[in-house]
């Protein structure tokens, strides 16, 4: 009577089937195919960056959206990071409602594949903030402070890594001429869905 292969055995042999097959089509001449060839060729990995707001004075607001003009990572170095020579990442979305997305709520306004590297520090740049208060309605302007802050992160080859930056609005009225400020007060580092570092704002 003939041996049935065992379910892990037929496992093995179908993944060995396909490697050899990709490996003819990669070295043996034959036009592999561009999904394929990215996955086999690829050592990017995919960064992830969202922002979340701190439960201060947003409560204050009815509306406060903030449009990202750019995200900037710099480089591993001992440069400070005013100087350092940044990559610039364009953020889709770029409209973010910070009254929305507090405690553990997000939003995404960064996703793609970059080359393997070693990062030091990120930037969120805004355009102007305007916000609606609740109370009356009236549109205020909120001052961006959002400056570069130090947050050593790696993008490894075929790894997902995930920046959440903990945006914080102030009401610091009590000291004129200041009024509401953002500020960036921390944040939550993960690489494969695991918490690296947490930065709590202060």
């Amino acid at each position: 009577m003939p041996q049935r292969r065992s379910p892990n055995r037929l496992f093995w042999s179908l993944a060995a089937v396909v490697l050899i097959g990709a490996g003819i089509w990669l070295w043996g001449g034959e036009r592999v195919p561009d999904t394929l060839r990215a996955f086999l060729l690829s050592s990017d990995g995919t960064l992830e960056i969202r922002v979340k707001d701190h439960r201060e004075a947003i409560g204050d607001f009815a509306v406060l959206e903030v449009i990202v003009e750019t995200i900037r990572i710099g480089p591993e170095s001992g440069i400070a990071p005013p100087t350092m020579e940044w990559t610039e990442l364009n953020p889709s979305p770029n409209t973010v409602d910070l009254t929305r997305f507090t405690g553990k709520d997000s939003a995404r306004i960064f996703k793609g594949s970059l080359p393997r590297g070693n990062f030091a520090a990120i930037q969120v740049r805004l355009h102007p903030v305007t916000g609606t208060l609740k109370n009356n309605q009236k549109k205020v302007p909120v001052a961006d402070l959002t400056s570069p802050i130090r947050l050593p992160f790696s993008i490894q080859s075929k790894v997902q890594t995930l920046i959440v930056l903990d945006l914080v609005v102030v009401d610091m009225s009590d000291h004129p001429p200041r009024a509401y400020e953002l500020h960036v007060g921390g944040y939550e580092l993960y690489t494969d869905g695991r918490l690296i570092a947490r930065v709590p704002p202060a």
